[in-house]
């Protein structure tokens, strides 16, 4: 196989446009290398992507291949095929896996600090060189639009230098990666391109909802001001008084409040929403207003003109993936901030997620290593897994729980055993599992009843012991933290504490799962024209959720090969337990949607009551002959729909 580096140069990144034109291709292959115009980049990236031994290699490499399918869209069909067959390498992906693989990628040993992941930095650490001038103000990154038009034999040296050193630097960076086992690096590679069309394609928002959501939280900043003030939190200038803050804190705790490491009070919101006291859970309340109204509000109002493109990472410790610019995986909680996302016209969102996927991982996770799973079993029969630890925390039969599931008892116990099911896994202790039960809505579960819980659902499940022991043992031995290599997938990480250790074991099979799905998907949305998901856009990752965009008279099919796609790919990785998939149809992100299906069994488009009333009024009253919205309210009713058990 024969590695060619390549760089592209192009016009400056702005919002809306994530894969600009270039200005010139550097390239490398060890014994030659040189600089392309477009005209010949595109020439030539045809005969490299054609050819089977040709491995094209690049630091960030979303970016490059990026350009180049926008840019160069007759490219499309090769740069498919050339993922496909793990014939790009990206540097930085593989970067990424090396640090995770030692234990450095929060704090490198050998500088001191956290890693960084440019391309200089790559050099630095791998290769021990500095590449001098990369981060000047006037560095010729920034400048290359100078040089458009402009035939190569005019360039400044300076400038054809620096775009041929890039290229360089990289191959150099690949034959140095090229010693470290790299599990799982192509389809990172694979699902990291992905990710940057998902960023390409972006999505809007809408300036009525914007609007109104912007009115609503400076409505209750505003009235929880007067409090505020009143008790002398704030002053009269808007700042706030911490000496105020820590005294009331004190009294709410009893004379025993949270302490910082430096003996402070603590004021933090969570500190704040515990306390009990209505005057602080008034003032974290408002924080997180305050934070929406300054931080996503404006990023919203953008998004009103041209799409909001955030950054999807790839690979954090466990093999997920985060989010920023904004963080779509963890949204404001408050009501009507999804909501502001919407489709375009004619256009639906279609949102598929995988049904207890890290349960279904972990089941498979036990049944690979203790060949047996009774969690596993519980999945293979096709029950309800809540249901069924449930039964087990009250000592009954599975029918007789379902069959009195709306008693109010069986419904708070079933929470437990969600509570349970999603926490225990991790390696929480009756502490930190009482608390966890919170966001579960299970304010009143105290230590000892924790404890209790934890012991009736590792009975229930007691493989999950053994995997607990096995951490515990592996930890013990490096000392208190461990070093894995994941038993299906080979993915290495370092430096793993007990509880991310329990927990990477079935978070990694989820992620790669999911991130087997994400590149599939793409690829049918955007490569095969007999595909139901051809001309569809994958815009947002969630996890084990994707959301999809397209017409929405052909969405109903779509969603029925998304979720197909989704099961398929996880299917690959949890071979020995079911998987199922969701899928719900909406105009706009509706934090509250569920699956809606009409008298066929099609899926159809989800919508609040009132909206769905409006609609159909809507399109009636135009009919009408004097569209008299009351009159027909009262002739045809309220929207009729066949919703979903859920």
């Amino acid at each position: 196989m024969k590695y060619i580096a390549i760089d592209f140069e192009t016009h400056l990144i702005e919002q809306g446009l994530l894969a600009p034109p270039p200005v010139c291709l550097s390239w490398c292959d060890g014994k030659d290398g040189g600089i392309l115009l477009p005209a010949d980049a595109r020439t030539q990236l045809h005969v490299w992507l054609s050819d089977p031994n040709v491995r094209l290699v690049a630091h960030n490499a979303r970016f490059d291949m990026g350009v180049a399918f926008f840019q160069f869209p007759e490219l499309q069909p090769l740069i498919w095929q050339a993922y496909s067959s793990n014939r790009i390498y990206c540097t930085l992906v593989a970067q990424k896996l090396i640090k995770i693989a030692h234990g450095h990628s929060k704090f490198d040993p050998r500088s001191g600090k956290r890693p960084g992941y440019s391309l200089a930095a790559c050099v630095s650490d791998l290769l021990d060189e500095q590449v001098e001038g990369k981060d000047d103000a006037d560095a010729w990154r920034y400048r290359y639009v100078e040089l458009e038009g402009v035939p190569l034999a005019q360039w400044p040296t300076e400038a054809y230098n620096y775009a041929l050193r890039d290229a360089w630097y990289c191959l150099r960076v690949c034959e140095r990666q090229g010693g470290e086992p790299l599990a799982t690096l192509y389809d990172q590679i694979r699902a990291d391109f992905a990710l940057h069309l998902y960023s390409c394609e972006g999505l809007h928002t809408d300036p009525v909802a914007v609007e109104k959501l912007e009115s609503e939280v400076q409505a209750a900043i505003d009235v929880a001001m007067v409090d505020l003030k009143g008790a002398g939190i704030y002053r009269d200038s808007g700042t706030k008084d911490l000496s105020v803050v820590r005294q009331l804190v004190t009294a709410a705790y009893n004379q025993n409040p949270p302490l910082t490491l430096k003996g402070s009070v603590q004021t933090s919101a969570a500190v704040l929403r515990e306390s009990d006291d209505p005057l602080l859970q008034k003032l974290a309340s408002i924080s997180g207003d305050q934070k929406l109204l300054t931080t996503y509000v404006p990023l919203l109002k953008a998004g009103t003109q041209t799409p909001i493109q955030p950054y999807w990472n790839v690979l954090v410790d466990s093999g997920r993936t985060s989010c920023s610019r904004p963080n779509m995986q963890n949204l404001p909680r408050r009501g009507g901030v999804r909501e502001c996302f919407v489709a375009k016209d004619g256009h639906v969102l279609i949102a598929c997620d995988y049904a207890l996927a890290e349960l279904c991982s972990l089941a498979h996770l036990l049944q690979t290593r203790y060949g047996h799973s009774q969690m596993g079993d519980v999945l293979r029969e096709g029950r309800d897994l809540h249901w069924a630890t449930a039964a087990a925390i009250l000592g009954l039969e599975y029918d007789e729980v379902i069959r009195r599931g709306k008693e109010p008892k069986m419904k708070e116990t079933r929470q437990l055993a969600k509570a349970a099911s999603f926490g225990i896994p991790g390696g929480l202790g009756p502490l930190k599992f009482s608390e966890f039960c919170q966001s579960y809505g299970i304010e009143n579960i105290d230590i000892e009843q924790a404890a209790t819980l934890r012991f009736q659902w590792l009975a229930q499940y007691p493989e999950v012991l053994a995997y607990f022991d096995d951490v515990s043992l592996a930890c013990a031995a490096g000392g208190g933290t461990a070093n894995d290599s994941h038993a299906i997938t080979g993915y290495r990480r370092g430096d793993c504490t007990y509880t991310s250790l329990c927990n990477h074991g079935f978070q990694h099979l989820t992620a790669h799962g999911a991130k087997k799905a994400i590149w599939e998907v793409s690829r049918r949305c955007y490569s095969e024209p007999e595909s139901r998901l051809y001309g569809f856009r994958p815009v947002v990752f969630v996890h084990d959720e994707i959301i999809i965009t397209g017409p929405k008279d052909r969405a109903a099919a779509a969603a029925v090969e998304l979720g197909e796609v989704m099961r398929e790919e996880m299917d690959k990785i949890l071979t020995s337990v079911p998987i199922r998939t969701e899928c719900t149809m909406m105009r706009r992100w509706y934090k509250n949607a569920h699956p809606v299906y009409d008298s066929d069994g099609n899926l159809c488009c989800w919508e609040p009551e009132s909206e769905a009333e409006n609609e159909m009024l809507e399109m009636r009253s135009a009919e009408a002959p004097d569209g008299n919205r009351t009159r027909l309210l009262a002739l045809f009713g309220k929207t009729a729909l066949v919703q979903a058990n859920t």
